[in-house]
């Protein structure tokens, strides 16, 4: 299962908003929250950064591999990055090439 190429592209697996408790509240009244994080078929996003998941994702052992479009609070340039999206039940863990790890995401109520 793959997604269409080009930005904006999605992980076909991801249905809804996952978060932890903080990110899932940020979801669901739009206040940010430091330290809140969500993930979407679209993209993962922390109180100063987010990326834009592109191109076509791929499935791997475990989840997803997809390239996004990255940017990070006080930085003028967007960078591209590795994720993979993992998925363990119905928890979700995303790992980037460095091995920088954020998760777990549980589906937001």
């Amino acid at each position: 299962m793959t997604a269409a190429s080009g930005a904006g592209a999605q992980v076909p697996a991801i249905e809804g908003t996952y978060g932890a408790e903080g990110g899932c509240r940020v979801a669901n009244t739009r206040d940010p929250e430091e330290f809140a994080a969500t993930l979407t078929g679209q993209a993962v996003t922390t109180y100063a950064s987010r990326c834009t998941f592109k191109g076509t994702a791929k499935r791997i052992v475990g989840g997803f591999r997809t390239e996004a479009l990255c940017d990070e609070e006080g930085e003028e340039t967007q960078h591209t990055a590795m994720i993979d999206i993992l998925r363990n039940g119905d928890v979700y863990t995303v790992r980037f090439a460095d091995g920088l790890e954020w998760g777990p995401f549980e589906k937001c109520q």
